[in-house]
């Protein structure tokens, strides 16, 4: 880690204290996931949930999916996910889950992350107002060091009834 980075990391996952989420999102696959795994990379008890590769383990049927089907999909490999990240979490793992959130996705991912506050990393111009947009560096540990920095930047409260 670089020297100006502030050391964000736990000596090993402790049972006793929650892990935190982390949430990169952006258009580009490659981008968001050497991202992600940069981010886990730095910290020092980490899990990398990759949505499109559990998106990815439906097989069957042989027509894509539409309308209604594709949102009930969208929501069963949203809700895998948020397991997983979850069971690591519960065990004072940081979880960092990564996916194209563009638009409303975003927050309708997050609505079901809630209550649990989650770091917010966009990868991509727009978006909402909340969380860390930053630009993709060259190298994705570079990336990884930015949010890092700017941590308190990138939390967002899941909880409504806790902002209030």
């Amino acid at each position: 880690m670089s020297d100006d980075v502030p050391d964000t990391s736990r000596p090993t996952a402790d049972a006793g204290e929650r892990g935190r989420v982390f949430v990169v999102s952006g258009r580009d696959p490659e981008s968001r996931l050497a991202v992600g795994r940069a981010l886990a990379g730095r910290l020092s008890s980490a899990v990398l949930v990759d949505v499109t590769l559990l998106a990815d383990m439906v097989v069957g049927g042989g027509v894509p999916a539409t309308g209604l089907e594709q949102l009930r999909r969208r929501l069963l490999t949203w809700s895998a996910a948020i397991a997983v990240a979850e069971t690591y979490v519960l065990e004072g793992f940081d979880a960092v889950v990564v996916d194209d959130l563009g638009g409303d996705r975003l927050e309708e991912f997050l609505d079901l992350v809630a209550p649990e506050p989650a770091h917010v990393v966009r990868l991509d111009h727009g978006g909402p107002d909340w969380g860390l947009r930053v630009d993709v560096a060259s190298d994705p540990r570079d990336t990884a060091d930015q949010v890092l920095a700017r941590l308190d930047e990138s939390l967002v409260v899941t909880d409504t009834d806790a902002a209030t």
